[in-house]
């Protein structure tokens, strides 16, 4: 009988033990009546063994961060500053609930603000009945997927760009006002131009008349500008005229090709410190009834690395001008002379001269150096005319050769 009643105390103490355990590892529901501080809130909620609250009657201030990882229910309204991105865990992780409003009076992120990521949700995501954010701060990330405004916006202000900075043309070819471009450089791509280039590019040719967007591109600089054309080929109805200073008109070499398809002239310079470089003029002479590759007044210009082929009239002529360069040109089989040259101080370096119509070089001017040049296959090699001044000429190791007539003639230019 002892055993017995002995067995029966043990029972009864083993539950009273394990309900004891019970009610230490459940811990009552807490209700939430009054205002709370964070610190007043995390005393009573770690007494009791939470590391969150079910449920908010009343008014819940945070000092400092928060994160919950189950429901936020809010029966008022949320509002305050938030310092980090991942403070915004207790909008984002909300498990669905809908708040009456959202208001966040500042948020200051550390990493970039994606649309798509979980940083901050889109309204509807968010499922308030108002969600206003009147500030954002963003220190060394990015927004994905936003334009931003204007280049000097008001203080405070994120706005979508409704004109751009540079108007630029595309396939209608209208073109910019003039001196407006604040742009290192200015993309145009050829029609035939690849798909990547095409994308890049600032102004998009069809195949006719290219020269209104390469033009609407230049006259976007009042001066010191850059103008990069694609790969491909640009069909000219009118010359591509640069009349301010300091412009770069440059290719990518011989793939990028200006084709005239009028009659006129290519390119028209009358402007100081230009550079013309790195593509082909082709003047289709058998095509159209008249033309220059290159036609103008240049002060101290560069041309370099530029293949003026088939013009109908002259590859490259100048009418005056001093201090000029051009190097690694080739003009080939042109209808007229390969290159005129009236002006001073000029120097010729590693150029290319060959099977012209007329003559590879005429000079009529002063201060003027050929070196490391081929003129092969011309009516005449070199043609100068000394009663115009031609004074201070200096050939250096240069081929002149297989020429119809002279290889260095000295004559007056007028009778020819």
């Amino acid at each position: 009988m002892k055993s017995q009643k002995g067995y029966i105390t043990y029972l009864i103490l083993t539950a009273i033990a394990i309900v004891a355990v019970v009610s230490i590892v459940i811990p009552p529901l807490i209700e939430v009546t009054s205002d709370w501080t964070l610190t007043r809130a995390m005393d009573v909620l770690q007494d009791n063994g939470y590391s969150a609250f079910a449920d908010t009657q009343g008014n819940f201030t945070v000092s400092g961060n928060m994160t919950i990882g189950g429901n936020l229910n809010v029966g008022g309204t949320m509002s305050g500053s938030f310092a980090e991105t991942d403070d915004l865990q207790a909008v984002t992780n909300r498990g669905g609930t809908t708040t009456n409003s959202i208001t966040v009076a500042g948020i200051r992120l550390t990493n970039d603000l994606d649309a798509s990521s979980q940083d901050i949700r889109n309204v509807d995501d968010i499922e308030a009945a108002t969600a206003t954010i009147t500030s954002v701060d963003i220190n060394g990330g990015s927004i994905d997927g936003t334009t931003i405004g204007a280049t000097t916006p008001t203080a405070g202000a994120f706005t979508n760009v409704t004109t751009p900075l540079v108007t630029v043309s595309g396939q209608s070819g209208s073109p910019v006002a003039k001196g407006v471009n604040h742009l290192p450089y200015i993309l145009v791509a050829a029609y035939n131009s690849s798909t990547e280039a095409r994308n890049a590019a600032h102004h998009l040719c069809d195949g006719t008349d290219d020269d209104v967007q390469i033009q609407a591109a230049i006259d976007s600089f009042s001066a010191d500008g850059r103008v990069i054309l694609t790969e491909g080929t640009f069909s000219v109805g009118t010359p591509v005229s640069i009349t301010e200073n300091n412009i770069t008109l440059q290719g990518q070499g011989y793939g990028s090709v200006i084709k005239n398809n009028s009659g006129t002239n290519c390119i028209n310079v009358d402007a100081s410190y230009i550079i013309l470089k790195d593509f082909v003029i082709d003047g289709n002479k058998t095509s159209v009834s008249g033309g220059n590759g290159i036609y103008g007044y240049f002060y101290r210009c560069t041309i370099d690395n530029v293949y003026v082929k088939y013009a109908h009239s002259n590859g490259i002529q100048f009418t005056g001008g001093m201090g000029n360069h051009l190097s690694n040109i080739i003009t080939y089989q042109n209808g007229g002379d390969g290159v005129i040259l009236r002006g001073s101080d000029t120097w010729f370096e590693s150029c290319n001269m060959g099977d012209n119509t007329g003559d590879g070089l005429v000079l009529d001017g002063s201060t003027i150096k050929v070196d490391m040049c081929h003129i092969w296959g011309n009516l005449v090699g070199i043609r100068i005319a000394p009663n115009q001044s031609t004074t201070d000429l200096r050939i250096s190791n240069s081929i002149i050769a297989d020429s119809d007539r002279e290889g260095i003639l000295l004559t007056d230019y007028s009778l020819y």
